[in-house]
């Protein structure tokens, strides 16, 4: 198999809105893959080669439209939070190929909110 090419991806979103709310989930997996053409399954002790194991993570996400507002600057934004890999999922997302690199770890929990401004 050619390297970085996962055995299988799936991504499932599921959304609901009610009038201004909106909250969504997603469910993301990734097939365990190869990282070089040789096809090494097993990990070497820097980390540069091997297989990487597949891994899932799980993202939520909501908002609040404030369109009903009488403000004109106001009524344009939007609020929002979303928070991604919420099992915290310890995973191997990548390798460098080199002696002093190896392991590259995927994104750990992290949560971002904020406002969406339409002009």
């Amino acid at each position: 198999a050619a390297p970085y090419i996962p055995t299988s991806i799936i991504n499932f979103s599921l959304n609901y809105g009610y009038k201004a709310f909106m909250i969504g989930a997603n469910y993301n997996m990734v097939g365990a893959q190869y990282t070089d053409y040789l096809n090494f399954n097993n990990e070497t002790g820097e980390g540069a080669i091997g297989k990487l194991k597949a891994f899932k993570t799980i993202d939520l996400n909501a908002s609040y439209a404030l369109s009903h507002s009488k403000n004109k600057f106001v009524k344009g934004m939007t609020l929002f939070v979303a928070a991604k890999n919420i099992t915290n999922e310890v995973f191997m997302a990548s390798r460098l190929h080199r002696v002093s690199s190896g392991i590259m770890p995927g994104g750990f929990r992290q949560v971002n909110a904020g406002v969406r401004v339409n002009i």
